[in-house]
């Protein structure tokens, strides 16, 4: 006698082939435009597959019927090389380093190409009500290099506006 079996096909259920926790949707401006997920773990077993495989799929007829800008944002970089210099100021604890790095900012908007807070410290030698601050400050031209004097001369007042704002400079 033959022992056997049949399956009808409702019997059989698939193996999803996204991972069922490790998956979402990709939204553009509110609209669903595709999916990241990452391939079922049986799956990749069956194929003996040993590292995570990560699939997106991007309907690209959605993103152009968005009519995004295609104007590119990039910036040329700069001909002219950069001089970095730091200050650090002493500022009564409940001032806003803001007011700080706007006064910096606002002493030559062409030159200050950037400003960054890389310190603040309150402790040791600070008094209890006070605080010090540590402005990196990038100078640089788009028109000639800078000269050392030409970027202590801003530096300079760069200083003096600090000093306008209240703040002390630290050595």
């Amino acid at each position: 006698e033959k022992i056997g079996f049949s399956l009808k096909p409702t019997d059989i259920k698939p193996i999803s082939h996204e991972h069922p926790g490790r998956r979402a949707n990709l939204v553009l401006r509110g609209k669903n435009v595709g999916k990241i997920y990452e391939v079922h773990p049986q799956i990749t077993k069956n194929f003996n597959i040993k590292e995570r495989v990560v699939v997106s799929e991007i309907n690209l007829d959605a993103i152009h019927t968005m009519n995004i800008n295609p104007i590119n944002k990039y910036k040329e970089i700069p001909k002219y090389p950069s001089m970095q210099l730091d200050v650090s100021i002493l500022i009564p604890k409940k001032q806003l380093a803001e007011n700080y790095f706007t006064a910096i900012k606002k002493t030559d908007k062409t030159l200050v190409k950037d400003i960054q807070l890389i310190d603040e410290y309150t402790g040791e030698n600070i008094g209890a009500d006070k605080r010090s601050l540590t402005y990196s400050i990038t100078y640089r031209s788009d028109m000639e290099t800078l000269t050392e004097k030409q970027v202590n001369s801003i530096h300079q007042k760069v200083i003096a506006n600090l000093k306008n704002e209240g703040a002390t400079i630290r050595d």
